[in-house]
């Protein structure tokens, strides 16, 4: 009986505890009790020692909000390598527009796109769009083909279209102001992959 006391004393006064710099935020910058979402890296750290989110301005190519300013990506071959841009989402700041090419020589040929970004901040949806910017599909869930980075507090989102040879397209990413956490987190950083690939 003596034995069973102690060990609920014991376990009574045991409280776990989630170490600074080792959890991810949540969805609208969630962190355990103590702890707030660090703006650069989207990890839950001592108040005293958070910081703002902010932009790298090496993934910025403002002016980019229209699609005559899209910033143009390197060029792809029929089947190409994956192609990965970072971007980034400041505050204030709702859309970024990238533009690619698929060359004039291929024949059928599939575009691969996803964007990833942390949960914590504004959700970052996108859609593939004609040189004129007049929208042609909007990205959905990632299929079951599609490796999750879940795990890593990241969001995927996916689009496959088939596209044409010689005509250039466009990515508009735009923030999703529904998803800002009433605005405390109108901001996010993303990862674009693109792939060309030939059927």
């Amino acid at each position: 009986m003596r034995a069973a006391l102690l060990t609920l004393v014991a376990l009574a006064a045991c409280k776990p505890e989630v170490g600074y710099d080792t959890y991810l935020c949540g969805i609208e910058e969630d962190c355990p009790e103590g702890q707030l979402c660090n703006g650069p890296d989207a990890r839950c750290v001592n108040a005293a020692s958070v910081e703002p989110f902010a932009c790298d301005p090496s993934v910025e190519h403002e002016p980019d909000n229209t699609v005559a300013q899209a910033f143009v990506l390197p060029p792809l071959a029929c089947a190409s390598a994956l192609l990965s841009q970072d971007g980034c989402i400041a505050q204030g700041d709702t859309e970024d527009w990238f533009a690619f090419a698929v060359p004039p020589d291929c024949t059928a040929v599939v575009a691969h796109l996803r964007i990833s970004y942390p949960i914590a901040f504004e959700e970052v949806p996108f859609e593939i769009a004609d040189a004129e910017g007049n929208v042609l599909e909007v990205a959905g869930e990632c299929g079951a083909d599609e490796t999750s980075l879940a795990a890593y507090g990241l969001v995927d989102r996916c689009l496959k279209r088939t596209v044409t040879p010689g005509k250039s397209y466009a990515v508009h990413v735009k923030a999703d102001p529904a998803m800002a956490c009433n605005g405390d987190c109108a901001f996010n950083r993303y990862t674009l992959t693109l792939q060309l690939e030939t059927p």
